[in-house]
């Protein structure tokens, strides 16, 4: 399945829907004003690159961006902003997510994240970049329960006073990431174990806790 220089706009529920998929290909796509969520993939070895996802979820604010679950699929260059919950939502095996670009996501409910991965095995999380957001619990990077031996490397994060948040996961590394924020800072590792940080820069005009 091949999905290439596509629009999706003015839908109801979701913008594009790929279930049980293998080697499908979302690339080059614009997905706006939706009710849901603007693209939902189920399967493996996706690619899913060089989209433009925004003004998600008019309806259901629990609607995601772009939610991808299965093994190996790359989710690189799009470009994700105005949604109501988290942009990227993804959990299996060797997932990649890199070089994607982020802002005004997480506008109305809290707990989630630019990335949100529950359940990601082997994962790589790398070259990110998230800023203008608002501050009320929304995070960057977050990688949450069952996750393990993944990496989250070479982000940015701008203007996101809780950039990286980890809960219940084990056995990652978190490294040469760069976050700052113009207030008090938060990083967090919940219930966390085996994990390695390393070379990462955190500034704030206020403290680091």
């Amino acid at each position: 399945t091949r999905i290439e220089d596509v629009t999706v706009s003015q839908v109801g529920g979701q913008g594009l829907k790929l279930w049980a998929t293998t080697g499908a290909t979302v690339h080059n796509c614009e997905i706006t004003a939706t009710g849901a969520g603007g693209v939902v993939i189920q399967g493996s070895d996706a690619v899913v690159t060089n989209n433009h996802i925004h003004h998600v979820g008019l309806t259901y604010a629990s609607a995601l961006a772009l939610r991808c679950g299965g093994d190996r699929h790359r989710l690189a260059h799009n470009h994700i902003h105005h949604t109501p919950y988290s942009a990227i939502n993804a959990g299996g095996k060797q997932i990649c997510i890199e070089h994607n670009r982020f802002h005004h996501v997480m506008e109305e409910l809290v707990d989630g994240a630019a990335i949100y991965m529950f359940a990601a095995h082997e994962a790589i999380v790398r070259g990110n970049l998230t800023y203008d957001v608002r501050d009320e619990q929304v995070h960057a990077y977050y990688l949450d329960e069952q996750s393990r031996d993944s990496l989250v490397e070479d982000n940015i994060a701008i203007g996101v006073a809780w950039p990286l948040h980890m809960h219940m996961a084990s056995a990652c590394t978190i490294r040469n990431n760069i976050c700052h924020y113009q207030g008090d800072m938060t990083i967090s590792l919940m219930n966390c174990d085996g994990f390695v940080l390393e070379r990462n820069v955190f500034a704030a005009d206020g403290k680091v806790t």
